[in-house]
């Protein structure tokens, strides 16, 4: 199919630092055409300066990512790492990492997440380090769902023949799936391509997704190349990714609030082969927390080559959320009548905290409820036409349903 690969080797500084990627003139062969190639260093980090120019090497044999683990030696990726995540107890660094458990679901999980009506600044962590996100609220406008399938199960998985997990994502606001396909190894978890209805991918090196045990103060990195089929035609892309443990802190959703949860940065940094243009870089940051493989709460900033920044993120349901300590049960809350004109009547809801959104996430009300009967009424009466969300919380459960006021 494509020619023999190849790994990007670096000149000047570490890629993974850079502002920009810059490409090099290379005498390589693409899919899609030749490419020339300038010299090559030693392909070793060095400090902060210019540009960072990126050469191909050809006839790697291994089309796996390499990786490469920064040291403690490594005074540049140490002073990057301080800064950035304002870490202060190297103990504590040494003694926290997450596991293939903690990143990896498993077949047959599934989850949903909402878009998140605003983006928190990113700010630099203070010891201790609290990220107090408590307001922020999700629409089920522009969120998704997503389930981890065997790929035997989604068509064209034979063009991902080592793949041995799929994830399947489907937007609120379309129906139609993209389905994403990994390759599951004892160390790490390597993206291999997608198959969906407008883009399409295949990672010729496949793209570092996860490491494990993932060790504070300790970042994996590895180099990827991938073709993009799209209406618009193919265009190869090659660049490098990095994944970190960059902190351990408190975080506050209006949810739940989890002293121990662990955030993890995925940078990645790539460019198009074919016109050698400055490179896209895009950080994702995922909020974990022990027993439930999937984010809490994810953001994503992606800067392109002019200088544009766009910052988007999700937030996990609580109806999704299942394994924590502080929400030991987590179920659908029956409600009656549904179609309602106004007047809706909560079964069994005992004491709590009752919640009245819309789908864009706006909270449209809170009150108290304390019922000896069991049941409770909320008012929608003074509400337009349209689907609201109902969420009821007593401290220990989480309960939620969606009602549709018509008249």
């Amino acid at each position: 199919m494509a020619a023999p690969w190849a790994r990007w080797c670096c000149v000047g500084e570490p890629l993974l630092n850079a502002e920009r990627l810059v490409l090099g003139d290379c005498d390589g062969t693409w899919p899609h055409g030749p490419r020339s190639v300038g010299a090559v260093s030693n392909g070793e980090p060095v400090p902060l300066g210019p540009p960072v120019v990126l050469v191909l090497l050809r006839n790697i044999p291994s089309l796996r990512a390499k990786r490469t683990m920064a040291q403690a030696t490594n005074i540049h990726a140490q002073r990057w790492s301080i800064l950035l995540f304002g870490l202060g107890s190297t103990t504590v660094m040494q003694a926290q990492s997450l596991a293939q458990q903690d990143l990896l679901p498993t077949i047959g999980a599934s989850w949903h997440m909402r878009a998140l009506q605003s983006v928190p600044s990113d700010e630099l962590p203070i010891e201790p380090i609290t990220w107090p996100y408590s307001g922020l609220v999700g629409n089920d406008l522009f969120g998704a769902s997503y389930s981890v399938l065997d790929p035997e199960q989604v068509p064209g998985n034979n063009a991902f023949p080592s793949a041995d997990r799929a994830l399947r994502s489907v937007p609120d606001n379309d129906p139609l799936p993209t389905h994403t396909f990994y390759d599951v190894q004892s160390n790490e978890c390597l993206e291999l391509g997608s198959l969906g209805p407008v883009l399409s991918t295949a990672f010729l090196q496949p793209a570092l997704v996860s490491a494990y045990p993932l060790e504070m103060g300790t970042p994996v990195s590895g180099d990827f190349c991938y073709s993009s089929r799209s209406v618009g035609g193919v265009l190869d892309y090659c660049g490098t990714a990095r994944v970190s443990l960059e902190a351990i802190g408190t975080l506050e959703l209006n949810f739940g609030v989890f002293p121990n949860a662990q955030l993890m940065t995925t940078r990645r940094a790539f460019a198009v082969v074919q016109n050698g243009s400055d490179s896209t870089i895009q950080v994702t940051k995922d909020w974990y927390v022990a027993g439930t493989p999937y984010p809490l709460l994810h953001i994503s900033t992606l800067t392109t080559p002019d200088g544009s920044v766009t910052r988007s993120g999700q937030i996990l349901d609580e109806t999704s959320v299942v394994g924590l300590a502080e929400v030991s049960r987590v179920n659908s809350l029956p409600v009656f009548p549904n179609p309602t004109t106004g007047i809706v009547t909560m079964a069994e809801a005992g004491n709590g905290t009752v919640e009245v959104s819309g789908v864009d996430g706006r909270l449209l009300s809170t009150q108290r409820i304390n019922s000896t009967s069991g049941n409770a009424v909320v008012d929608l009466s003074a509400l337009p036409e349209g689907l609201y969300r109902i969420v009821l919380r007593d401290g220990v459960t989480v309960r939620s349903a969606k009602v549709v006021v018509a008249r």
